[in-house]
C-alpha cells in the first residue's frame, strides 16, 4: 500500500481480506482496509459515492475492535471532512495525534491539513518529519515534493526528486513532478525532453502544452492542448486543463475548466494554491470562484447523514 507501483493497491486490498478472513477481529487489518478504500477514492479507482461508504466501514469497525489505532482514526477523520462534518474529523484527528504523534501517516495528514490551508511553510516542516521518521516511503517524500513544488521551493524539490529516483526510478508520478518543476523554473527544453520520455497521457500533453508556449512553439502548444480538449474527461483532470489555459494567459477558459473541478477535489491545495494558476489571482472572477468554492468543499455530501 505505501509503495503504490501499478497494481499495489489490488495486492493490498486482498492481502487485508485475506488476514480478516483469516481474523474478523483484527483491527489493524481493518483499519487498513480503510486506507486502500481511501486511496482507491482519492485516486479516482472508484467514485467518491462507492469508496466513502466502504471508508466509513472498515474504520468504525477497526475503532469498535480497537480504539486507540491512529490510522483508524486518521480514515474516519478523512471520510468526516469529505462528507461535511469538520467538528467530528477533527477530534478524531486529535485523538489519533495524542495516540501515536510520530506516527508518519499521522504526520502526513496534519501536513496536508496546513497545505489545503495554505500554510505551506508549515505542511513542509511536517512532511519533512515524515520523511524522517520513515525515509523509504515514496509516498511521504512524493507527497513532500509536491508541497515544494506548489511553494515554489524549487531547488529542494529537485534534492527529494533525486532521492526519489535513486530509491526506485518507477515511483508513480515521478517524472510529472519533475516536469511541473522544470517548467516553474523555466526550463522549457529540459521539461519537453523530459515529456518524450513520459507515455502517451494527460500529464505529458500537459508539459508540452505549456513549455511548447512558453518556447513560442504555437503549432506544438495548441496540437498538445487539442489532445487534452479530446481525450475522455476521466483520463484528464479538469484542473489541468485550467492550469494550461492560465499559462497561456486565457482567463475566461481557465476559469470555466476551474469551475468543473469535481467538488470533493476542491480542498487539494494544489488547486486553490497551484503556481500554474498565479495569473488568475488579479482577476476579480479568482476571490468570487475561492469563496464559492469553499462553500461548496464544506457542503455535506454523499451520504453525510450515515454512520
Amino acid at each position: 500500500m505505501h509503495r503504490r507501483l501499478p497494481g499495489d493497491l489490488d495486492r493490498a486490498r486482498q492481502n487485508l481480506l485475506d488476514a480478516i478472513a483469516i481474523d474478523p477481529r483484527f483491527a489493524r487489518a481493518w483499519a487498513g482496509l480503510a486506507s486502500v478504500h481511501w486511496l482507491a477514492t482519492v485516486e479516482r479507482h472508484v467514485t467518491p459515492e462507492q469508496g466513502l461508504p466502504q471508508v466509513r466501514e472498515a474504520a468504525e469497525r477497526a475503532l469498535a475492535l480497537d480504539p486507540n489505532l491512529a490510522e483508524a482514526h486518521l480514515r474516519l477523520a478523512n471520510y468526516l471532512c469529505q462528507t461535511g462534518r469538520q467538528h467530528e474529523a477533527h477530534e478524531h484527528l486529535a485523538a489519533a495525534t495524542a495516540l501515536e504523534p510520530g506516527n508518519p501517516l499521522v504526520l502526513s495528514i496534519a501536513a496536508g491539513i496546513f497545505a489545503r490551508d495554505g500554510q505551506l511553510d508549515q505542511a513542509i516542516e511536517l512532511q519533512q518529519h515524515a520523511v524522517a521518521a520513515d525515509p523509504l516511503s515514496l509516498v511521504n517524500r512524493g507527497n513532500l515534493v509536491a508541497f515544494m513544488t506548489i511553494a515554489e521551493r524549487l531547488d529542494e524539490a529537485e534534492v527529494e526528486i533525486r532521492r526519489l529516483q535513486e530509491l526506485n526510478a518507477d515511483t508513480p508520478d515521478l517524472d510529472s513532478h519533475h516536469a511541473r518543476l522544470l517548467i516553474l523554473d523555466g526550463r522549457f527544453e529540459e521539461a519537453l525532453v523530459l515529456a518524450a520520455t513520459m507515455p502517451e497521457g494527460a500529464e505529458r500533453r500537459f508539459a508540452e502544452a505549456i513549455a511548447h508556449h512558453r518556447l513560442g512553439n504555437s503549432a506544438a502548444a495548441d496540437a498538445a492542448l487539442g489532445a487534452l480538449l479530446d481525450a475522455p474527461a476521466i483520463e484528464v483532470p479538469a484542473l489541468q486543463i485550467s492550469e494550461v489555459f492560465a499559462a497561456r494567459g486565457e482567463p475566461d477558459q481557465a476559469l470555466a475548466w476551474l469551475n468543473k473541478v469535481p467538488e470533493h477535489s476542491i480542498h487539494d491545495p494544489s488547486i486553490e494554491y497551484s503556481p500554474f494558476l498565479r495569473t488568475l489571482r488579479s482577476d476579480p472572477r479568482w476571490n468570487e470562484w475561492v469563496t464559492v468554492s469553499r462553500r461548496r468543499a464544506s457542503a455535506p455530501r454523499y451520504g453525510a447523514g450515515a454512520g
